[in-house]
């Protein structure tokens, strides 16, 4: 089902194209895969597998293209926007990967107090080694 719908907003579109410039091109819509992609980590999707919202995609749309104009509008070259794309993705990319370790982190961590038992060793104690709190009771 959703294969057919993509077909046809990608038929539509092609109608679109072809009524507004008279004619048709196979690498039209070349230029504006790399914004997709970047949209689409920015949003939240993993290159490495995982699943997005299509909120966090909006947002990553809009963000990709107030980048794009801005940059169009302070008239950069366009080998640089390019770059400027590309440098937003491998950001977004490490700060997805950076996510992922500390969420492994705090896994690892919570498995290890789960499986930790209390023992019968002062809770609390002081730089010299004394004891401050037992869990018995006795100082």
């Amino acid at each position: 089902m959703i294969y057919m719908l993509s077909a046809t907003f990608a038929a539509i579109a092609g109608l679109v194209y072809n009524t507004r410039f008279t004619n048709g091109a196979a690498n039209a819509g070349e230029a504006l895969l790399l914004d997709t992609v970047a949209a689409v980590v920015i949003g939240g999707a993993s290159l490495f597998g995982g699943a997005g919202t299509v909120v966090g995609t909006l947002i990553g749309a809009l963000i990709i293209s107030v980048l794009d104009n801005g940059l169009v509008i302070m008239r950069v070259n366009p080998f640089w926007q390019f770059i400027a794309v590309g440098v937003v993705i491998i950001v977004a990319v490490l700060i997805d990967q950076a996510r992922e370790k500390l969420v492994r982190i705090e896994d690892i961590n919570a498995r290890k107090t789960k499986t930790q038992t209390p023992s019968s060793e002062p809770v609390l104690r002081l730089r010299s080694g004394q004891a401050l709190w037992r869990p018995d009771g006795r100082e």
